[in-house]
């Protein structure tokens, strides 16, 4: 069977096509967008009707996507270009004035207190819970988003507590704990025959972040932001950074205690917000602008991104070698790894494998929470 590498000139084109329909009221997620690029692949070099077809297929949910869909496409695929860089600007700007969906989930919803507190009710109680923790955040309702919000805050708080734990007892090794070492021996008298020791935890590690805001990546991005936001205190020192085909430093942001307020700071001053992905050249601008203060042997560097690079050859894992030997331990977390029968066989992924000492999913709450047993011993 001939396929077409999902990195191909087309993927980038279909990727602007998903942006675009998903301005316009549609439904394209990740997942959507991801069964797209499989099944133009088995095509190798589709036509344009076998594109239509396929993407009216798997990105039409509604009779009324189907009514609208014929004028969309023929919108985007037979327009030229500077008709629709147009159009695309326009978008850009509609969404800056629209709620970010991943924003209702911090608390930002306009629904009423009274739908709220009816409809709520519908994911309440353990079992609930536990589906909303393995919930993919791109299947997510709003109602679900509200109701993970909470869950979420309770065991990030019980991660940060584990995480930023400074001393631990040990039975006979480190620095003697006299408090406990007189409390031990009060029975015999004061003579210290029973010692007590604690061992200081060794210095907390500095996080150094790069997420990926780019198209692919808008159903996760606002989510994982959170996630860096809620976990900062367990570090030394963080220092944070969005990507696209732009890299944007952002620590100033997420240091505030107003997270609302950052995040909707953070949506109108990022360069190349759910545009396309080049990882290898925002990589580059890392190493030379800010790798050599944000990275130290006491590093440790947390990418999220779907890893659907369309930029240079080489240049992904060439920046990367340089990331993983400054620093102590290099953890990539892919949303796609969470979906089913995931292979990395997009280039940039593919490349960059070798040099990752964790490869883990971030497509849920339950996928974030097993960051901690990689940071326990780091």
């Amino acid at each position: 069977m001939n396929t077409t590498p999902l990195d191909s000139p087309l993927q980038e084109h279909l990727r602007r096509f998903a942006a675009y329909l998903r301005e316009e009221g549609l439904v394209t997620g990740i997942q959507e967008f991801l069964d797209v690029l499989i099944a133009t692949a088995t095509l190798g070099t589709p036509s344009e009707q076998n594109i239509k077809h396929i993407t009216r297929t798997l990105f039409c949910n509604s009779k009324e996507d189907n009514e609208r869909f014929d004028v969309l496409f023929d919108n985007f695929w037979k327009g030229d270009s500077k008709r629709f860089r147009t159009q695309m600007a326009v978008s850009s700007r509609m969404r800056k004035k629209q709620q970010p969906t991943s924003l209702i989930w911090m608390g930002h919803s306009g629904a009423s207190d009274q739908s709220k507190t009816k409809e709520s009710k519908e994911v309440t109680g353990a079992n609930a819970e536990e589906r909303l923790r393995r919930t993919d955040f791109s299947k997510l309702t709003e109602v679900e988003s509200e109701a993970l919000e909470r869950v979420a805050q309770k065991l990030w708080r019980e991660m940060n507590t584990r995480l930023s734990r400074r001393f631990k007892d040990q039975k006979n090794a480190g620095q003697i704990n006299l408090r406990r070492t007189i409390r031990k021996n009060i029975s015999s008298g004061g003579n210290m025959w029973k010692l007590a020791f604690k061992s200081k935890k060794p210095r907390k590690p500095r996080l150094v972040v790069l997420l990926d805001v780019s198209g692919s990546m808008d159903k996760y991005s606002f989510y994982l932001l959170r996630f860096i936001y809620a976990i900062q205190e367990s570090f030394e020192q963080v220092e944070s950074f969005l990507f696209s085909t732009q890299l944007n430093y952002i620590s100033d942001v997420l240091k505030r205690n107003q997270l609302p307020k950052s995040l909707e700071e953070l949506t109108e001053r990022t360069r190349g917000w759910s545009s396309g992905t080049t990882i290898g050249n925002c990589f580059r601008e890392f190493n030379q602008r800010y790798a050599k203060y944000a990275l130290s042997r006491q590093s440790v560097v947390l990418i999220m991104s779907d890893g659907l690079d369309t930029g240079e050859a080489g240049q992904l894992s060439e920046e990367l070698k340089v990331i993983s030997q400054r620093a102590r331990k290099l953890i990539w977390l892919n949303p796609l790894k969470g979906t089913k029968d995931y292979q990395p066989l997009a280039k940039g992924m593919r490349s960059a494998l070798p040099l990752i000492d964790v490869f883990s999913a971030a497509h849920n709450l339950d996928s974030l929470l097993e960051l901690e047993k990689h940071l326990q011993h780091v």
